[in-house]
């Protein structure tokens, strides 16, 4: 992909979003911001698109998310100027957990897993309801193609932004909107499960 390339996809992503937000009379967005590519890419797409006074963004962590994706997070919310609430997860997975201790329940790490994503998602509506807001999707073509998802958890959304760009293009992209070096060499990673990450 060649750098006007690049400007190219950039510049009709942001007009999609201008178009879809003011056909819908909606002003503001909210998404969610991990630490990873593609949700500081989105967000970096969605200030361009609509300025940073209409974007909040959440940043949703638990005990096992990694420091160096907590820096990141607040680099992306800092750099942009935007709006943003940090709202810890813990405490569902927790309730989860018992349902299984008095249920007698079997220990099923992807049912937790897609517990914390449905939860995320959940909070990302009821912020944008309180803001008259849509809900930005953040996945990518590479994550949907593969089925890395969670129904009702990331795969929900108002609007899925970078859902026709591959994982190498979504680096392309971010590295032309100025996302930090940091998010970009990283390796993704849910963060879902501890020690995973998205190549394993």
């Amino acid at each position: 992909m060649k750098k006007n390339q690049e400007n190219e996809i950039i510049e009709a992503i942001v007009l999609g979003i201008r178009d879809y937000f003011s056909k819908h009379g909606i002003k503001k967005a909210v998404l969610g911001i991990s630490g990873g590519l593609d949700s500081a890419v989105s967000c970096f797409l969605a200030v361009k698109a609509l300025g940073n006074e209409n974007v909040i963004g959440v940043l949703m962590h638990d005990s096992i998310t990694s420091e160096e994706s907590r820096e990141d997070s607040k680099k992306v919310v800092e750099e942009l100027g935007i709006k943003h609430f940090e709202i810890p997860i813990d405490g569902t997975t927790t309730e989860f957990e018992k349902i299984n201790e008095e249920n007698k329940l079997k220990e099923n790490l992807a049912a937790l897993a897609n517990v914390k994503a449905r939860t995320r998602m959940t909070i990302l509506y009821y912020i944008a309801q309180h803001n008259s807001a849509f809900v930005i999707g953040t996945s990518d073509k590479s994550e949907i193609a593969l089925g890395y998802t969670t129904k009702f958890g990331d795969s929900a959304s108002d609007i899925l932004i970078i859902g026709d760009l591959w994982k190498t293009e979504a680096m392309k992209i971010g590295k032309e909107l100025g996302v930090p070096e940091s998010i970009l060499t990283k390796k993704p990673s849910a963060e879902l499960v501890k020690d995973q990450n998205a190549e394993s």
